[in-house]
């Protein structure tokens, strides 16, 4: 269970991936390993976590991609990731706990 810090900041949500802690790549890494790294790490140090949102890199069909400049392209990428988190971040900490999601549109 995440902590409420987290959960209600939006800064992990559902689907994250864990790439890094510190400077040690982990994205391939099994829980008991992970867990070695966490155990091991200093406790007066703070630990710094690189996440992923679990995308990885997304195909634009070929059509569109040939008629996107590359900024539009880059914005097309980063809006799909940014609706992903926040449908994840929703479905987590609104829906499944009864809270209300607010989509920035009219309901009903």
């Amino acid at each position: 269970k995440l902590p409420a810090a987290a959960l209600t900041s939006g800064s992990i949500v559902r689907g994250d991936a864990l790439v890094k802690i510190g400077e040690q790549d982990v994205s391939s890494s099994d829980f008991d390993s992970v867990m070695g790294i966490l155990i091991d790490a200093p406790e007066d140090e703070d630990i710094v976590f690189t996440l992923s949102d679990g995308l990885g890199k997304m195909d634009i069909a070929k059509n569109l991609a040939k008629t996107l400049k590359i900024e539009e392209a880059i914005l097309v990428d980063r809006t799909v990731r940014a609706a992903v988190r926040k449908i994840r971040g929703c479905v987590v900490g609104g829906f499944a706990s009864g809270g209300n999601c607010d989509w920035g549109g009219s309901s009903g």
